[in-house]
C-alpha cells in the first residue's frame, strides 16, 4: 500500500514542480476567450485553461517560423488522422460513439478549454469530485451537442444508466445521479450560449459554474495573471497546493495510516509542505516561446524549494 501511497505522492511533487507549460498541439494560440477566465471559482484545488489555435504566421516570432515548417504542419495533419483511424472499428454503433468522440476531442485540442476542480474527497475508499468544464464547441455547436447527447444516450442504454432532465436557470440541461457514477458525484452537461459545453461533477456545482459567468474572474486569478504577464497567452494553471496535500493526506489515513508521518517527512525534506500555491502561464511574445512560474511558500525556503532563493536571473545573464 505504501508503493501507491509513494506514486501518488511523485505525481503531486511532479505537477507541483513543472507545470502546464506548453503550446497545445505545437500551434500558435487565438485569442484569449473572457469567459474562461470569468467561470473560475473563488476557492478550487486546481484550474487550469488553454486559448484557441491558430495557424502560424513566420514573421512573428522564431516560435512561429518553427512551426510554420512543412514537416511540422504535416505531423500535425497526421496526427489528427491516425486519431480518426483509430476511432473506427467496424462497428457501427460503436464507431457512431467514437466519431463524436473524435470530434469533441479535436475541438479540445483546437478550441479554448477550461476545467477546474473544487474538492476531492475520500469516504470509505471511494472517491467523490467536484468540479467543473467549459469546451467551446465552435461552428456547429448545437449540432455537436445533439450528437453528444444522443451518444451519451447510447452508452448508457448499454451500462444500464439512467439519464434524467433538469434545467438551471433556464439552461436545459440532462443529468446522471450519483449513485450511477464512478466518482460517485451527480454529472450535468448542457449547452451555454449556443457554444459552449459544460460539464460538471457535483450536486450543485452546474449552479455555482453558471453563477461564475455572472461576476468577474476571481481576484486570485487576477493577481496570478499580473504577476505573470504574457503577451499571447496559450495555457494558464493554478493549484492550490495547501488543499491537494490536504486531500492527499486524507486518502492516505485511509489507505495506509501507518505511512503518514513517514511521507510527511519526505515532504518536508523536499521543501513541498511549504508550498501554498504553484501557478503558471504560458504562450507566445515577440521572441518565440515565454513559460512563467509563481510559487508561493510558507517562511523560508528549504529543500528543493532552496533552490529557488535568492535574486532570480535576468535577460542580461543569458546574453540579451
Amino acid at each position: 500500500m505504501f508503493g501507491v501511497a509513494f506514486s501518488q505522492l511523485a505525481i503531486l511533487i511532479f505537477i507541483s514542480l513543472g507545470g502546464q507549460s506548453t503550446v497545445p498541439l505545437g500551434m500558435p494560440p487565438g485569442p484569449e476567450d473572457p469567459i474562461m477566465a470569468q467561470f473560475a471559482p473563488q476557492k478550487c484545488l486546481l484550474y487550469s485553461t488553454w486559448s484557441s489555435t491558430v495557424t502560424p504566421d513566420p514573421s512573428q516570432n522564431v516560435t512561429e517560423r518553427w512551426m510554420a515548417q512543412p514537416e511540422i504542419v504535416e505531423t500535425f495533419d497526421r496526427l489528427k488522422l491516425a486519431t480518426r483511424q483509430m476511432s473506427q472499428t467496424g462497428d457501427a454503433g460503436e464507431d457512431a460513439i467514437n466519431q463524436v468522440a473524435f470530434k469533441l476531442a479535436e475541438r479540445c485540442l483546437s478550441q479554448s478549454v477550461g476545467f477546474y476542480v473544487s474538492k476531492i474527497k475520500f469516504d470509505d475508499f471511494t472517491l467523490s469530485v467536484e468540479g467543473g468544464a467549459l469546451i467551446d464547441l465552435g461552428s456547429n455547436a448545437r449540432e455537436l451537442m445533439s450528437e453528444i447527447t444522443l451518444a451519451m444516450k447510447d452508452l448508457a442504454v448499454g451500462e444500464g444508466i439512467t439519464i434524467g432532465a433538469a434545467n438551471y436557470s433556464g439552461l436545459d440541461c440532462w443529468t446522471i445521479s450519483a449513485d450511477q457514477t464512478a466518482l460517485k458525484s451527480t454529472l450535468t452537461w448542457g449547452l451555454i450560449r449556443d457554444q459552449y459545453l459544460a460539464i460538471t461533477m457535483g450536486d450543485r456545482e452546474m449552479q455555482r459554474l453558471l453563477g461564475n459567468l455572472l461576476t468577474d474572474a476571481p481576484q486570485w486569478l487576477v493577481e496570478m495573471r499580473n504577476d505573470l504577464p504574457v503577451a499571447r497567452v496559450s495555457s494558464v494553471t493554478r493549484i492550490d497546493m495547501s488543499g491537494c496535500l490536504d486531500c492527499f493526506f486524507d486518502f492516505l489515513e485511509e489507505a495506509d495510516p501507518r505511512s503518514v508521518e513517514e511521507i510527511k517527512e519526505i515532504l518536508k525534506t523536499l521543501g513541498i509542505s511549504a508550498l501554498r500555491q504553484v501557478g503558471w502561464v504560458s504562450g507566445l511574445d515577440n521572441h518565440g516561446f515565454i513559460c512563467r512560474g509563481l510559487y508561493r511558500i510558507e517562511g523560508e525556503p528549504e529543500g528543493l524549494m532552496g533552490l529557488m532563493a535568492g535574486e532570480p536571473l535576468k535577460p542580461v545573464a543569458f546574453g540579451k
